[in-house]
């Protein structure tokens, strides 16, 4: 039953992905970097309010918001630092990102290593990434 009660995430971060595309097309890297942050903070918020007797719209709205915001989240980070490293360091530079956004949880906090990873150490991860890739 977990399963189906986090159905919302995974299918939100699937349609953040899709959409992420013409996101990152039309605005840029950056700017889905931007908008991708407060939708996770918004599904953190809305999310921090549910409790039993309110009924699962409330979780599921906030997990909805917060698989859109991390779909468009992780594809604009992977977009922005392979697609501006030059391209005999693309591997590397993918490498690179990839271990801030596994390092980011645990190094965040020490409570949150071996918990649920929480996004704003993602998005910690994320910026830092972004910020040593990007060209300024």
């Amino acid at each position: 039953m977990v399963g189906v009660r986090l159905l919302p995430l995974g299918l939100a971060m699937l349609v953040g992905a899709i959409l992420s595309g013409r996101v990152i097309t039309r605005i840029g890297d950056r700017w889905a970097l931007v908008i991708g942050c407060p939708l996770v903070a918004a599904g953190l918020v809305r999310s921090s309010f549910a409790r039993l007797d309110s009924g699962y719209p409330q979780l599921a709205v906030g997990l909805t918001l917060m698989g859109i915001g991390l779909g468009l989240l992780f594809t604009a980070t992977v977009n922005a630092t392979v697609g501006n490293a030059p391209v005999n360091l693309a591997g590397p530079a993918a490498g690179a990102q990839q271990t801030a956004s596994r390092l980011g949880p645990p190094s965040e906090s020490p409570c949150s290593a071996g918990s649920w990873p929480s996004p704003p150490a993602h998005t910690s991860a994320i910026f830092l990434t972004t910020r040593v890739c990007l060209p300024r």
